[in-house]
């Protein structure tokens, strides 16, 4: 008996895949070291560029605008960072502090705000402020997210309990 031909159903869904670096998989290791630049010998640069990022979780899509890539030093035809390469680029003491953030945001639907050290592909290290915020489907789970970047320069990021 020949099988009636059915309409092909939708793809289903594709589940929200959490970044491997999100699961406890220690991040790679990073340059050494991660100092800012004492006052003596800051270049003369102008903190304050800012860029956008939209991590999607869902088709593994990541965009970066124009001036994330120069805040990070880094060439567009090279990409943009996936949510697993990103903590290699900060200095090792803010690795953790980036992915408890990013799980945060992404597990609970919080919203991502801290400010970290990255390491450009010119060993120079830049403090950065994040904030983002998960995109979350009907049933509460994580889509994407998006994050600003903002360059504060060379100044040290502020941790829990500092003054501003």
């Amino acid at each position: 008996m020949p099988k009636s031909a059915l309409p092909p159903s939708p793809p289903p869904r594709a589940a929200a895949r959490l970044p491997e670096s999100l699961h406890g998989a220690p991040p790679a290791a990073g340059p050494a070291p991660c100092a800012l630049p004492g006052p003596a010998s800051r270049p003369a640069r102008t903190p304050g560029a800012s860029g956008s990022a939209e991590w999607n979780l869902v088709t593994d899509e990541v965009s970066w605008s124009g001036g994330l890539f120069r805040i990070f030093g880094r060439d567009p035809a090279d990409g943009p960072l996936s949510l697993d390469e990103l903590p290699s680029w900060l200095c090792a003491e803010d690795r953790q502090a980036l992915t408890a953030a990013v799980a945060a945001g992404l597990v609970d639907g919080r919203p991502v705000d801290g400010r970290f050290r990255i390491v450009r592909p010119d060993g120079a290290v830049r403090a950065v402020h994040v904030a983002g915020e998960p995109l979350l489907d009907a049933d509460g789970g994580a889509l994407s997210l998006r994050a600003v970047v903002r360059d504060l320069g060379d100044r040290p990021p502020r941790r829990e309990g500092a003054g501003p």
